[in-house]
């Protein structure tokens, strides 16, 4: 079967290389893609956003599945747009992807903002309703009460009819250690979160979950793809922050190394309205962390155009994987080509364990104002029990 991934992030890039190891797939195509793609995908040269030019180059070249990275296409429409031509699509419909519109627009992941304080707060408003931080998505703006505990994302698949959870994980947004500075697409993931054990994703599952689809059902929505939840831990129990109808990013550069199972079969699977058949999906042993190097200013304004130098080197290391966010090749040689530059993660057993091996791997590699977080995933060395009602 042939596959076409559309995005072009590290996101996109972690969704082709599990879906290479599919027995069924021969070949992928990624568009736009990147060219840290090129061993595994064929670039083809088609923004994300245009539904109709995707759609004629499925249809031409006999695609078997259309995977979806971005929420831009899912909200416009792309999902509707294949399956009235009958072109195989993951992902859901415009209206159930309208799940992730939080104010009046998409703000790429990078839309929220916690104040501390009375300044803090009108800070933000300035920010996004005066400067247009997040363009037009800031012209309206929702405000919520601040909620105290560790925040998780839950990954589900859901056909509509049943949902089953992936796996739990935790992203840093902030650019800066301790939480600081502006939120970003995401300066690192983990994956499992420890303060998720059985009982907690079972209650998860028991009042988020599946009272979500529930819901969705009785408004008429049939929902098929991945849900991904942001939930808060609080004493009281787990509580939504956020939904979102795709993949998130990097979270995908964690979640796809522990997936235990063929990620196009589960695909077909979700888009069959077959998941009641499995019980349970398959996840690793292991933990996963991801580290992403970005060029120096980002989320705001940097430059680009750099060298990286030790890609080569890292591929002596069995435990890494490098998925590319924004290079270019260039005369043989990668460049920097975007704010989020590389996912650097590793896979091994012991969280802690894996966290100083990431470190230690970014030694290897380098570029001019080169960026990370130093402190991805410390926050876990002490973990409370979670609260379970």
């Amino acid at each position: 079967m042939k596959v076409l991934i559309v995005g072009n992030g590290g996101r996109e890039h972690a969704l082709a290389w599990k879906l290479y190891q599919s027995d069924h797939v021969d070949k992928i195509y990624a568009a736009p893609g990147n060219d840290g793609m090129f061993e595994i995908a064929e670039r083809v040269d088609i923004d994300s956003n245009d539904i109709e030019n995707l759609a004629k180059f499925a249809q031409e070249n006999e695609i078997g599945m259309t995977v979806v990275g971005p929420e831009e296409p899912l909200v416009a429409g792309i999902v509707d747009y294949f399956v009235e031509r009958k072109i195989p699509i993951f992902g859901p419909k415009k209206q159930a992807a309208l799940l992730v519109v939080k104010a009046n627009g998409l703000a790429g992941g990078k839309g929220v903002i916690v104040a501390s304080n009375y300044q803090d707060s009108q800070d933000a408003v300035a920010r996004i309703m005066e400067d247009k931080t997040f363009g037009d998505a800031g012209d309206r703006i929702v405000v919520e009460n601040f909620i105290e505990g560790e925040d998780i994302s839950i990954f589900a698949l859901t056909d509509g009819q049943t949902i089953l959870p992936v796996t739990s994980t935790k992203e840093h947004k902030a650019v800066f250690e301790g939480e600081e500075g502006p939120n970003t697409g995401g300066m690192g993931s983990y994956s499992p979160s420890p303060y998720v054990d059985q009982q907690m994703m079972d209650q998860i599952c028991r009042e988020i979950l599946r009272p979500t689809l529930h819901a969705l059902n009785s408004e008429g929505i049939d929902y098929r793809g991945v849900m991904h939840v942001g939930i808060i831990l609080t004493e009281s129990g787990p509580k939504v922050i956020d939904y979102n109808a795709r993949f998130g990013d990097p979270e995908t550069q964690v979640i796809m190394p522990l997936l235990a199972e063929d990620l196009l079969e589960l695909m077909q699977r979700t888009n069959d309205v077959k998941l009641k058949y499995k019980k349970e999906i398959e996840i690793y042993d292991n933990d996963a962390v991801c580290v992403v190097l970005a060029s120096a200013g980002y989320p705001l304004t940097y430059k680009t155009g750099y060298e990286i130098k030790g890609l080569e080197n890292l591929k002596q290391h069995d435990d890494l994987i490098v998925f590319h966010s924004g290079t270019k090749l260039e005369d043989g040689k990668y460049i920097t080509n975007s704010g989020r530059v590389l996912g650097m993660t590793v896979v091994g057993e012991g969280i802690l364990s894996v966290i100083d091996t990431v470190y230690d791997y970014i030694n290897e590699v380098e570029f001019k104002d080169m960026h990370y977080r130093t402190d991805i995933g410390f926050t876990i060395s002490n973990v409370p029990q979670a609260s379970v009602e």
